[in-house]
């Protein structure tokens, strides 16, 4: 009954294999036609089918592989889901756990998802966080492995993932810990529930030592490239050594939950935790010769960076970085992305892979952009300096730090090499609250805008921002640092038409108001996630011109995704 079942499910592939280790991958399918273009719909783990079929013939293993159930109709990750729609999978787990694990007197389960950042990092989930060198259970789970695999496989896998250059964590972003967490189903936890499969599997579990780990592999670990045969070389090189023998557990489930050093591997605790801060520092820049705009930023405490490069043919190149950044007052760093300060001068740095996107247009459905994506070595070294005229006091920066932005404005000169391609840079840019930062999301609606005057001779330097509260516009910003503040007027598109040539209208007000007009050279338009609330922004660069004197800079506009737009609700998936 259960072989006819999965034999009539297109969508599971089954590889039989004969090693300790059962293979799976939740989440390997595709979103179908009917997502729409702004849908809240969850991403797929893009080419987690194709290495886990990789590493099961590595490795000898068991697989059971999602080739194509897109997550969103029923996610394979969640207990609840497969009981409800697909009950005969957890029987199908079972039957393949009992017997490898009669077979070896038990069984390593591997779970292989995707995370959708770029840096090349791997969170892995065992129940744990891992916090300055200390492990703790996550808040409810059980620990899915014993200590003898955590001091064993698990280190090693740390130890092989340094050598590689790939970051690792415990826990930071995707412990496994959840109740609903496919990979809390290989402990007792479910020992006493009602629903007999994952009785069985708890029994098993009890029977036998099972030992289960969740590998959450970033875009550079999962696109094809390097990176990923890296990645690939060190989980083989761990898991085809053999099993440990079963040791009692120092962890505890209940009250008071116990600690423990993290041994051979304290140097990959995560900092656990995310910022209480709303702010990014940004640094913007723009061009002009080149066509070529770019946007990085650095969150506030511990969650990391980000560049997003737009290139004159419609392409657009991507990092992004989490966990911890590392500096000092004058410095930050998100993984390879880096920025530093020398007195009136900033300079950014970066080296390592990006996401090339080749449709621009594809950001509004992330899977989407992502599928029509491939990896590409970059790096990009800037040196921006601020304009003393726009500036109010000292120039220098003493500190760069999301929590106290003042913005400053100026010019960069640089080298940029993308894949095969080299750029000379120089134009104009902007040090700031980030453009690209939502900060809590409670508006109606937002849109922004910053100019810096193209004469040198004549300098100038513009910021706004507005929100829409109760139907009407507010300004939120106020003029500093020797830069204007303005009303804007009007953004002379809707959000779903924006392109190239669309128009900008404000005013500079004052004793006499002057009326500023832009005009869109490039921009792109993306679907972002503040708090629980989804935005449709549009965000570029534009040519200006105030009463005469040109300038360039940048716009951006806001707003919460409507029920209309969310035609396809996200299913909430513990890890």
């Amino acid at each position: 009954m259960i072989g006819d079942h999965a034999a009539a499910a297109e969508w599971l592939e089954i590889i039989d294999g004969t090693a300790p280790i059962l293979l799976i991958a939740p989440h390997g399918g595709r979103a179908g036609a009917e997502v729409g273009s702004f849908s809240t719909a969850r991403v797929n783990d893009l080419h987690t089918a194709d290495i886990t079929r990789e590493l099961a013939s590595r490795l000898g293993a068991t697989a059971l592989i999602n080739r194509g159930l897109d997550r969103n109709l029923i996610d394979c990750n969640r207990v609840e889901q497969i009981v409800t729609h697909i009950p005969w999978l957890l029987p199908l787990i079972a039957e393949h756990l009992e017997r490898i694990s009669a077979a070896h007197s038990g069984a390593i389960v591997l779970a292989i998802h995707g995370w959708n950042l770029v840096e090349p990092r791997v969170d892995i989930g065992v129940g744990l966080v891992g916090h300055g060198g200390i492990l703790t259970p996550a808040r409810g789970a059980r620990v899915t492995v014993s200590d003898g695999f955590l001091d064993g496989h698990v280190a090693a896998l740390f130890a092989r993932f340094e050598q590689a250059g790939i970051a690792a964590t415990f826990g930071m972003r995707y412990p496994a810990g959840g109740a609903q967490n496919l990979l809390q189903a290989f402990t007792a936890r479910h020992r006493n529930a009602e629903i007999d499969s994952l009785r069985r599997l708890a029994a098993i579990a009890t029977k036998y030592t099972i030992e289960a780990i969740q590998l959450e592999l970033s875009i550079a670990l999962r696109f094809p490239g390097a990176m990923r045969d890296r990645m690939i070389d060190c989980v083989s090189e761990v898991f085809r050594q053999p099993m440990p023998p079963k040791t009692p557990s120092t962890f505890h489930h209940g009250r008071g939950l116990p600690k423990r050093p993290i041994k051979a591997s304290a140097q990959f605790a995560s900092q656990r935790g995310k910022s209480h801060e709303t702010e990014r520092l940004g640094i913007e820049f723009y061009d002009v010769r080149n066509r070529i705009g770019a946007m990085a930023s650095f969150d506030g405490g511990t969650t990391g960076g980000r560049i997003m490069i737009l290139m004159p043919d419609g392409v657009v190149a991507l990092f992004t970085a989490e966990g911890p950044e590392r500096g000092e007052n004058r410095a930050l760093a998100a993984g390879p992305l880096q920025a530093e300060a020398r007195g009136e001068r900033m300079y950014l740095r970066f080296r390592g892979p990006m996401l090339i996107t080749s449709k621009r247009d594809s950001y509004a459905n992330i899977e989407r952009a992502l599928a029509l994506s491939s990896l590409d070595a970059a790096e990009l070294a800037l040196e921006l300096r601020l304009d003393p005229a726009t500036q109010a006091g000292n120039t220098r920066i003493t500190v760069i730090s999301a929590r106290d932005i003042a913005e400053r404005f100026g010019a960069f000169c640089g080298r940029l090499k993308l894949g095969q391609s080299s750029y000379e840079l120089e134009g104009i840019a902007r040090i700031g609250n980030a453009f690209t930062g939502l900060g809590e999301g409670m508006f109606e609606a937002r849109r922004m805008l910053w100019v810096r005057g193209a004469n040198e001779a004549e300098p100038y330097a513009i910021q706004a921002t507005e929100f829409l509260h109760a139907g009407s516009w507010q300004s939120a910003s106020r003029p500093s640092n020797g830069c204007h503040g303005c009303r804007i007027l009007s953004f002379d598109f809707s959000t779903e038409r924006i392109g190239v040539g669309a128009r900008i209208k404000a005013v500079l007000a004052g004793d006499k108001d002057i009326p500023l007009t832009g005009e869109i050279v490039d921009c792109v338009t993306l679907m972002r996630l503040a708090g629980r609330r989804r935005f449709h922004t549009v965000i570029g660069f534009a040519q200006f011109d105030l009463d005469g004197r040109p300038g360039f800079g940048m716009f951006e506009t806001s707003r919460p995704l409507t029920a209309c737009d969310q035609d396809r609700a996200a299913v909430t998936t513990s890890r």
